[in-house]
């Protein structure tokens, strides 16, 4: 929190707001999580991620450390038309960031 970062390092709310702090860490938690391929600030939901695949039933996330996934729908046609895949079908790799969509 922008409180805790201030007693740490002496920072004065002259210098930065709380909102800018706050804008600051979170901004500093991605880009940690990001590069480490890991969420270290608990359990996120993502919705709503578009992939491109290449076909095949392996598809590589922008995020790892995935435990579930709810829903999934692949366009194989580019149309707009999605079709629905059972999540119980979907092997989820999470230290890789990968899942593999078994057949239907």
């Amino acid at each position: 929190t922008a409180t805790e970062f201030r007693n740490v390092t002496n920072l004065q709310s002259s210098e930065y707001s709380d909102t800018q702090l706050n804008q600051l860490l979170l901004a500093a938690t991605v880009e940690i999580d990001t590069r480490t391929g890991r969420t270290w600030q608990g359990v996120q939901t993502k919705t709503n991620e578009y992939y491109d695949g290449d076909g095949t039933i392996e598809l590589w996330l922008k995020n790892t450390d995935i435990a579930s996934v709810t829903a999934l729908s692949i366009d194989e046609n580019y149309t707009g038309t999605y079709t629905s895949v059972t999540p119980g079908r979907v092997i989820i790799y999470a230290k890789q960031g990968r899942l593999n969509c078994q057949n239907n």
